[in-house]
């Protein structure tokens, strides 16, 4: 899906509300409050493992957590996130 895509859908749902900042929000990936983001290198480790898995033809699981900060980079990232996502290997947080 594409940006423009999250957005127009983001645009059509009913906002969501954040009882930890007491706000609405429209799209959960982008609404980031109680959301603990990985180190920068943490998530350079899980793009390259994330690519390398990809490219030998595997399905990675990615914690959605660590998938939001990926996502977040935008670019190459928000591709390499996308085709991951794509292939049903984010898991759910519990």
């Amino acid at each position: 899906m594409t940006l423009r895509g999250r957005r127009e859908a983001s645009e059509r749902l009913q906002p969501l509300w954040c009882p930890e900042c007491r706000s609405t929000y429209a799209d959960p990936w982008s609404h980031t409050c109680g959301i603990h983001a990985s180190a920068p290198r943490d998530l350079d480790a899980w793009e390259d493992t994330l690519a390398t898995l990809s490219h030998l033809g595997l399905t990675p699981m990615v914690p959605a957590e660590v998938a939001r900060g990926i996502w977040r980079r935008g670019g190459r990232s928000l591709r390499l996130i996308s085709r991951v996502s794509e292939h049903g290997g984010i898991q759910p947080t519990a």
